[in-house]
């Protein structure tokens, strides 16, 4: 299906008021270590966990490039940032229904329902921002990580060799 797009994608949820904002800084390191391969980072916004995207659209890159991370930071050339989405719930973007209806949850537990601003809630939900899905060659969803899977990138790093390495 993105296929046409780009060759290899880290699909990646997005937020600027979470713990895991130090992520970013660890985005463009990524993509330079994979710089002579077609490695994507494709980044959406979404504030249906515990509202930790408020933003309008316009102010995403001022935010993260003044607050969180701050510092000066700046995306990579292949790491695009989108426009909010919502991922779970009756007005889930499609793109998302495709990537989870093709990986299997992270955790057996969703969250707390005081946390999550979206209805219906499904079992096999996006749990919270900087959730993660890889995208291989043939633009099939192969791989679904959970927020916390990251290591400075180093935990999604074999399994971007594995599809690299694949015809």
């Amino acid at each position: 299906m993105f296929a046409q797009l780009f060759l290899l994608s880290l699909f990646q949820l997005i937020a600027s008021q979470v713990a895991y904002t130090a992520q970013y800084n660890d985005y463009n390191p990524l993509l330079e270590k994979n710089s002579d391969r077609t490695l994507n980072i494709l980044a959406f916004p979404c504030n249906q966990f515990y509202l930790q995207e408020p933003a309008e659209n316009h102010e995403l890159l001022n935010g993260l490039k003044y607050v969180r991370p701050g510092n000066g930071w700046e995306p990579h050339k292949n790491l695009h940032i989108f426009g909010k989405l919502d991922v779970n719930g009756e007005n889930q973007h499609a793109l998302y229904k495709f990537l989870k209806d093709n990986c299997p949850p992270t955790v057996p537990i969703i969250g707390k329902r005081h946390e999550l601003m979206y209805n219906p809630i499904g079992t096999n939900d996006v749990t919270w921002n900087f959730e993660k899905f890889l995208i291989d060659k043939k633009g099939h969803p192969r791989y679904r990580f959970h927020p916390e899977t990251w290591i400075q990138g180093t935990a999604v790093q074999p399994y971007i060799d594995e599809l690299e390495r694949e015809v």
